[in-house]
């Protein structure tokens, strides 16, 4: 199992930066295209390999091409962050996403290194092999794969026959001595094959499994460092990232986000005028006095119903009365037994209460 640090950042592993820098050296933009991080932490490696030096111009235009950047982040510390730094940005659970298939030009995939549950009988399946699956589907025919795990999760059956049946023109290096100890990572490139039909690479796949072994891995495995320089002193050693749609179509959760309802409801006109529709209603009659007088029933509704609550005033100071009135609503349960069974009835009953404080301060209750 992991470990608890690993468990407390959701297995978010940031890619450390020495590392990115001779990935970018590996990757060539042919156009304009959208790329994809999907556990992209603060954004910080996605927007790194989307940034372009000022020599990097398309040819057709003399501009730079385009590098539309997605990210989705569970954290939402990391995720705010993110925002800042990538062009969209969806902070959620991945397994929450909708996402177009087939559309994205690079994938940067470095995974959480954990379990996860893969149904409710509390059977598990590890993330490193599920994000893969994932990130294939979205992936477009001819695009790049940067993959990015332990060497020993290399040698999963699982993992290397995709590896072996989907890609092609592949390499795999770990990292530099500086920073390989900490997690033993190593870095998988390769193009995402193209047609219906996939041939499995068995010697591929050999391979693969060989890298149980920290031995072999160490032994015969480049490191990024080692392959950025070839790519740099020979041409075709690099990968090019294809052409492509820079607006997807589909890039969203199925999770609500409370916050974006809250603010839409606050701007609602028709939130406004259902509130003030339906709230309840006061009644104010003051300053306002009947044409006609009012008979004891008229007076003893609008004292029911609070009309006239607060002071009743006459010019002697020494008759001015405080009045509270009030309705009282209670039920009252009658059952009646017949053959057949017991007959239930609640009957209402509506009562008036009106309470006086005369200016002597004594409290009466009229009705």
């Amino acid at each position: 199992m992991s470990r608890i640090g690993n468990k407390i950042n959701a297995g978010f592993v940031a890619t450390q930066m020495p590392q990115v820098k001779f990935i970018k050296e590996l990757i060539e933009y042919t156009g304009d295209t959208a790329i994809l991080d999907t556990c992209c932490g603060t954004g910080e490696v996605l927007r790194y390999l989307a940034e372009q030096p000022d020599a990097a111009l398309n040819d057709e235009e003399g501009l730079k091409n385009n590098i539309i950047t997605y990210g989705v982040e569970i954290d939402k510390g990391r995720g705010a962050i993110a925002e800042d730094n990538l062009d969209n940005v969806v902070i959620a659970p991945i397994e929450s996403m909708m996402i177009s298939n087939e559309q994205f030009g690079l994938i940067f995939l470095n995974p959480p290194y954990d379990y996860m549950l893969k149904n409710n009988s509390g059977e598990s399946e590890r993330k490193e092999l599920v994000e893969l699956e994932r990130a294939l589907r979205y992936l477009m025919p001819g695009g790049v794969m940067v993959y990015i795990i332990p060497h020993y999760r290399f040698s999963d059956p699982r993992i290397a026959r995709i590896l072996s049946t989907h890609f092609n023109n592949v390499m795999i290096a770990r990292f530099t001595d500086e920073n390989y100890s900490e997690f033993k990572q190593c870095v998988f490139i390769g193009y995402k094959k193209r047609g219906i039909y996939k041939e499995f690479n068995e010697d591929l796949f050999n391979v693969f499994t060989k890298l149980e072994s920290e031995e072999f891995t160490l032994s015969k495995l480049p490191t990024l460092e080692k392959l950025a320089e070839r790519a740099k002193e020979e041409e075709g050693r690099n990968w090019k990232v294809p052409v492509g749609n820079t607006k997807i179509k589909t890039f969203s959760t199925r999770l609500i986000n409370k916050s974006l309802i809250a603010g839409a409801l606050n701007e609602s006109t028709g939130l406004a005028q259902f509130i003030g529709q339906t709230k309840p209603r006061s009644l104010d009659i003051s300053g306002k006095r009947p044409p006609l007088p009012l008979s004891s029933g008229q007076i003893a509704l609008l004292l029911a119903s609070g009309g006239i609550n607060g002071l009743m005033a006459a010019e002697d100071p020494n008759r001015v009365h405080i009045l509270r009135g009030q309705e009282v609503v209670s039920n009252t349960t009658l059952e009646e037994h017949t053959e057949s069974g017991t007959i239930t009835k609640i009957k209402t009953k509506r009562e008036v209460s009106i309470k006086v404080i005369t200016p002597k301060g004594i409290v009466k209750k009229l009705m």
